[in-house]
């Protein structure tokens, strides 16, 4: 199966099928040190940016509505081109 099929097979699958096979994928990965010590220091550096101000947190919701128009947006795009 290519990359191309097996994303196809995965986009076919229902909402919550395709967030668990996110996450196998994602649990499957190896974290070297390095990409650990970069992921906590951007983790640090965005904490900081919201302790001092710099930057303004997005409510959850606000941030989950705009994917969900996303991926609507998207979806509508992708059914208007099949026949």
């Amino acid at each position: 199966m290519s990359l191309n099929e097996l994303e196809q097979a995965a986009q076919d699958l229902p909402e919550d099928e395709r967030l668990e096979l996110a996450e196998r994928i994602m649990a499957g990965i190896r974290m070297t040190p390095e990409i650990e010590a970069a992921w906590r220091a951007e983790a640090e550096r965005r904490w900081q940016d919201l302790e001092s101000g710099r930057v303004e947190g997005i409510p959850a919701e606000q941030v989950l509505s705009g994917i969900r128009k996303k991926l609507h947006d998207r979806r509508q795009v992708s059914y208007s081109g099949q026949s």
